[in-house]
């Protein structure tokens, strides 16, 4: 019989709301789900049959460790994602690439040479990001003026071994809130609204899933066009502006997919994990 592990921490940042769900729904595959922690070294992962990285949300702390971790264990056994995947995706860089394949993006800057880089963030309020992060794992917004705590947050994110990112305030948000899109296997399997959120804060999520308008499945083709192959999962978090949606994350690696509120996706998970043994 195969013998999936299910990948997350040692130390879970938060709870993982869709883990039991998870468990559950791979046990009644017969695929024997192990919740196995990335960073536990003791753990031979060449023994399972597949590892499907779900909860790893401790990895901006120890970037390097978690790529060498994800590209050992993709050449041991059947990575989901995969390392070519995973890998790109751990710095947020990447929509720069995006960016590059048409696709349009909340506007997003390097922070490299201090503050004079804000003066492409056309906003009164900023928010400033690391790199790589999951969550909101030192993300926080401020007033153009506040100029001292930009810096100090800045310094904070590069003292944590990443560069800083600032993009304006979708003054949106609040308002429409965030839309993430879930793409698993081949397809859109649902949508929810959740508000901003910022370090220290909760996410605040819509309690059940709501429809997909037609301009956001058109954007979320768009997004998984660029890539050279489907993946098992993926979340495309859209941003609403003057009347188009942007991107603002492509999820590759641990995204929260929501499951609670859409319980019969994970069982397409699962059937999409099955195809993949």
């Amino acid at each position: 019989m195969p013998r999936v592990a299910i990948a997350t921490c040692l130390e879970l940042p938060e709870p993982d709301v869709d883990q039991e769900l998870v468990l559950d729904a791979f046990d009644q595959a017969e695929l024997n789900p192990v919740l196995a922690a990335w960073d536990d070294d003791a753990i031979d992962w060449a023994q399972f049959d597949a590892v499907v990285i779900r909860s790893t949300w401790n990895y901006p702390e120890r970037p390097q460790a978690f790529r060498e971790w994800v590209e050992r264990v993709d050449g041991l056994t059947n990575l989901l994602n995969p390392a070519r995947f995973v890998v790109p995706n751990i710095d947020k860089r990447y929509l720069f690439s995006l960016q590059q394949d048409g696709v349009p993006i909340v506007p997003t800057t390097v922070i490299d040479q201090g503050l004079d880089s804000l003066g492409e963030i056309r906003s009164d309020r900023i928010v400033i990001k690391p790199a790589i992060g999951a969550g909101s794992y030192l993300t926080s917004f401020f007033d153009r003026a506040d100029v001292a705590g930009m810096i100090e947050h800045i310094a904070e994110i590069e003292a944590a071994g990443t560069n800083a990112l600032a993009q304006p305030f979708m003054e949106s948000v609040p308002h429409g809130g965030e839309r993430s899109l879930v793409w698993i296997d081949d397809e859109i399997t649902h949508k929810i609204v959740k508000q901003p959120r910022f370090s220290g804060g909760d996410e605040s999520v819509s309690s059940t899933s709501v429809p997909v308008e037609p301009l956001e499945l058109e954007m979320v083709n768009r997004v998984m066009a660029t890539l050279p192959e489907m993946p098992l999962y993926a979340r495309v978090d859209l941003i609403e502006d003057s009347g188009q949606f942007v991107v603002n994350e492509l999820e590759l690696i641990e995204p929260s997919l929501f499951f609670l509120q859409n319980p019969p996706a994970v069982d397409k998970l699962v059937k999409a994990v099955k195809r993949r043994l």
